[in-house]
């Protein structure tokens, strides 16, 4: 493919240039390995839910522009005009709540138009953003590490999930509750690392097709995207399959940002549904490493890599669950050393896998291989999925 061959020479580029960026250190993925996590919250009103899913109700449009083929294209954007009154409503109701720890209160523009966006800061430097969405107040904070998590719990859990209880907001029962890692300090500077993860979430479709969540429109899964984007992936996880086994010190240099570009240009060309942006609606979202200088340190931070199918959580421990289970699989692949496998099947096929069982059973497997309490994950399936045994054959 012309871009791989171009992604080729930047990497011999890289390694004249500036292999003091790129070396990844041996002890990187060792004891002290610890991702942060970032999570994307929605709740919303019985009364926008309401008449947001009522045909008759006349939606506010707004025109956003992302960049196809090098070129600003505009989306059409529909949101309620309700989406501020909410979340300045949830913002009032957390500054009384955390006044008693002395919180700061500050504000700045929201996502969309007359809104605002709220961020409360307290004294250990912790942050929690309350900001607006399609049909939503979105809550974001401060990423952090597992150890962090457990630590900041009941204060999340008091501000963002018991505070939106006690106002009357609730879940949408087609909303998401996106979850982030952080690119770099899941993956460091490895994108064989980045990539391995990839290609191994692209072989468990059924995470993306009702296990963890389920929205064809916004996180279609890798193997329901049109068969020439799956066939470029595959070309690109074999490729770098053999860069590694016969030049491991050139495969070595493969870069995060340069996996992000490969998926951009040749994977992410189109969205599964129409009217939609293909570098952005995927199960897995790379968008916030695109266009950015790799050797501008300060751009690092905002590097995530979106798990966009999750399904809303219903409280904290639901979010660090999932965290628990982005570090038990990635903990696999560091004890296989990355290995780099996708197979492009027929679309056909996969649906045709994909029964409530089936889906369990995936989940199963995911969570199991990786050495995991498939008991203990069990809570991120739908309560409907829970009651189904995993080991039972059917005859």
């Amino acid at each position: 493919m012309k871009y791989l061959f171009a992604t080729f020479l930047g990497i011999l580029i890289a390694l004249g240039s500036a292999q003091a960026v790129f070396a990844q250190g041996d002890d990187f993925f060792g004891p002290k390995w610890a991702p942060t996590h970032g999570f994307e919250i929605e709740r919303s009103s019985p009364e926008i839910i309401k008449s947001w899913n009522s045909r008759r109700h006349k939606k506010k449009i707004l025109i956003r522009s992302f960049v196809k083929n090098g070129a600003l294209q505009p989306q059409k954007t529909e949101y309620d005009g309700r989406e501020g009154e909410l979340a300045q409503r949830m913002a009032d109701a957390i500054a009384i709540k955390c006044a008693p720890e002395n919180c700061s209160r500050s504000e700045g523009e929201g996502r969309l138009p007359e809104t605002k966006t709220f961020r409360f800061t307290f004294a250990d430097g912790y942050w929690i953003d309350v900001g607006t969405d399609v049909a939503c107040v979105e809550f974001q904070g401060k990423p952090l590490t597992l150890a962090g998590m457990y630590k900041q719990r009941d204060r999340i859990q008091s501000l963002i999930f018991d505070t939106a209880d006690q106002i009357g907001l609730v879940i949408a029962e087609d909303g998401s509750g996106h979850y982030n890692a952080g690119t770099q300090s899941s993956f460091g500077e490895s994108g064989l690392a980045m990539l391995s993860y990839i290609a191994d979430y692209s072989n468990f479709p059924e995470l993306s097709l009702g296990a963890l969540g389920f929205n064809l429109s916004t996180a279609p899964p890798m193997a329901l995207l049109p068969l020439k984007q799956r066939k470029a992936f595959e070309s690109i996880v074999r490729r770098w399959h053999l860069y590694r086994i016969e030049s491991p010190e050139l495969a070595r240099f493969l870069h995060p940002e340069f996996v992000t570009e490969m998926l951009i240009n040749n994977v992410y060309t189109e969205a599964k549904m129409p009217g939609f942006v293909g570098y952005h609606d995927q199960a897995l979202n790379v968008e916030t490493m695109a266009n950015m200088d790799w050797l501008l340190t300060e751009h690092l931070h905002r590097w995530r890599l979106e798990h966009r199918v999750d399904r809303v959580q219903k409280s904290f421990d639901h979010f660090i669950l999932r965290a628990e289970l982005f570090e038990l699989r990635m903990r696999h692949l560091i004890k296989m050393g990355f290995p780099l496998s996708y197979v492009a099947q027929p679309e056909r096929q996969v649906r045709a896998q994909m029964s409530k069982r089936q889906l369990v059973q995936g989940f199963y497997r995911y969570v199991t291989e990786a050495g995991g309490d498939y008991d203990h994950f069990k809570p991120l399936l739908r309560p409907d999925l829970q009651l189904i045994n995993p080991c039972e054959l059917i005859l």
